[in-house]
């Protein structure tokens, strides 16, 4: 009965309390504006597409590279390391709602001095025992109950944190594929780039050779000879340069996808075009992009975990309260040991507060404010980048697409002229080097022409990439539903 009273006693104050201290926190609103300035045309508002957005380019090499790089890619597997001890610490954090019970077993030997004053007669009288064995085990048996929900506090906050790390694993998802997508389009432009550049330096020694007939007969000065040499010596100088370019992109993209540099990574040997744009980019309302960009949701979800940590260090100004016992079993002969006469225990009850601490718990509460201030600070921060990356990525798509209409049109244009110069050269109304030259100056086109679809399919990646994907992969949306979805905890500028 005084054992059943003293519980009660002890858990009425946290029936009677019955809350968490310190800010609930609730999700801020980030006002983005209604619509992007440099979003018409680029795409259909709302829906992302069902598949990842690398597949939207129909290039398998390309697909099977991004998508070996997010199964094996390094720095991706670290960050699935990082998701496993952030929740770790959140069972951690958890593990204090439960009692902690700690095993233990003694023996001890005391021997008496018979020089003690106090018992050195009765010692060498035969009164006392000189040696005294005596052994104890049991349990130590400790419950803090959260009556002020610091553990709460402690679980909440690391929830929120093992979403974060969540979330910035999709980040880096993200910026893998991305990175892949354009070491490729690097290496396949840089490849069609290395074959007009060698076709360009046959073409030119093809026209050098007529010019040199020429000049022999007298009919051209040797300046024009020796300006068409030096353009044949500067076009096979960039020769070298785009192979060594090209090898460096098979390097980077096998580091990429997890290997070795050195590692052939099929369907990459042979020259091959780029990639055609195809379809429209999802870019959808700045509202549904502040739902999907993950380094976004990672801060957000950072500014809950410091919304939480305000709690814990509200809970340090309350007092604590354990329930302690300790039931035991003491002899002094091993054979008695585990008699019912050599039971014992202990029970009680105890409560420790914090009266002076030189301050400490007030610094420790300042510091948790100063840290959310200074979290929340950096999402709103990170909303203003977010817009200005996704209204940048639009305009400079946007710009690089219509600067590649232009191009089209002038290699067209160039193509034609060379398909008439030819068919009058096979018709004897132009000579071999009229068409040459002809072939020259369109090769130059061709050369733009592939710079340019370099620079739009980087800034469709670039449009990708800012937009969030606008991609759903089984392993990024597990990873985030793991856990669950969480609890909303509290406003950035409110507090208990």
């Amino acid at each position: 009965m005084r054992i059943a009273t003293l519980i009660a006693g002890l858990l009425l104050p946290g029936l009677l309390v019955g809350c968490r201290v310190g800010p609930d926190y609730v999700t801020p609103e980030a006002q983005p504006p209604p619509a992007f300035r440099n979003g018409g045309g680029a795409g259909d508002p709302g829906g992302l597409p069902e598949d990842a957005w690398w597949r939207t380019f129909s290039d398998p090499v390309l697909t099977s590279c991004v998508e070996e790089a997010l199964r094996a890619n390094h720095d991706l597997r670290a960050s699935v390391e990082r998701v496993r001890i952030a929740r770790a610490m959140r069972r951690m954090d958890s593990s204090r709602f439960y009692p902690r019970v700690d095993g233990r077993v003694s023996y001890t030997l005391d021997r008496l001095s018979e020089n003690n004053p106090r018992f050195q007669d009765a010692v060498r009288a035969g009164f006392f025992p000189r040696d005294v064995e005596y052994w104890n085990a049991g349990f130590d048996v400790t419950w803090e109950l959260d009556v002020f929900g610091g553990t709460q506090r402690r679980v909440e906050g690391a929830v929120a944190r093992i979403e974060g790390e969540q979330f910035r694993r999709r980040a880096l998802m993200l910026s893998v594929a991305a990175e892949v997508a354009r070491t490729y389009f690097e290496l396949r432009g840089n490849q069609q780039r290395l074959g007009l550049v060698q076709d360009g330096v046959a073409t030119g020694g093809a026209r050098t050779r007529i010019l040199q007939l020429k000049q022999q007969a007298g009919l051209l000065p040797g300046s024009r000879v020796r300006q068409s040499e030096a353009q044949v010596e500067q076009r096979g100088a960039m020769v070298p340069t785009l192979q060594a370019e090209i090898e460096a992109a098979r390097y980077r993209l096998a580091v990429l996808m997890g290997r070795r540099p050195a590692d052939p990574v099929a369907g990459l040997e042979e020259p091959a075009a780029l990639p055609a744009v195809q379809g429209r980019v999802p870019v959808g309302l700045p509202s549904e992009l502040l739902l999907r960009r993950p380094d976004l949701l990672s801060v957000e979800r950072q500014l809950a975990a410091a919304t939480a940590d305000i709690g814990v260090a509200k809970a340090d100004f309350f007092p604590r309260f354990f329930l302690t016992g300790s039931p035991n079993l003491q002899s002094g002969d091993f054979t008695d040991l585990f008699s019912g006469a050599s039971s014992a225990w202990t029970f009680g009850p105890s409560v420790q507060w914090k009266l002076f601490a030189g301050g400490r718990n007030q610094a420790q509460l300042e510091a948790a404010r100063a840290q959310r201030a200074q979290v929340f600070i950096e999402y709103e921060a990170t909303v203003n980048r977010v817009l200005q990356e996704v209204e940048t990525a639009l305009s400079r798509y946007g710009r690089a697409a219509v600067a590649l209409c232009h191009l089209e049109a002038a290699s067209e244009s160039l193509e034609r002229d060379l398909e008439a110069r030819t068919s009058r050269e096979q018709s004897g109304l132009a000579g071999k080097l009229d068409v040459l030259e002809a072939r020259a100056v369109w090769l130059d086109a061709r050369l733009g022409l592939v710079d340019q679809e370099m620079v739009v399919l980087n800034q469709l990646v670039g449009l990708h990439k800012a937009l969030g994907g606008g991609w759903q992969t089984a392993e990024a949306l597990a990873a985030v539903a793991a856990e669950g979805p969480a609890e909303p905890v509290g406003s950035p500028n409110e507090d208990h």
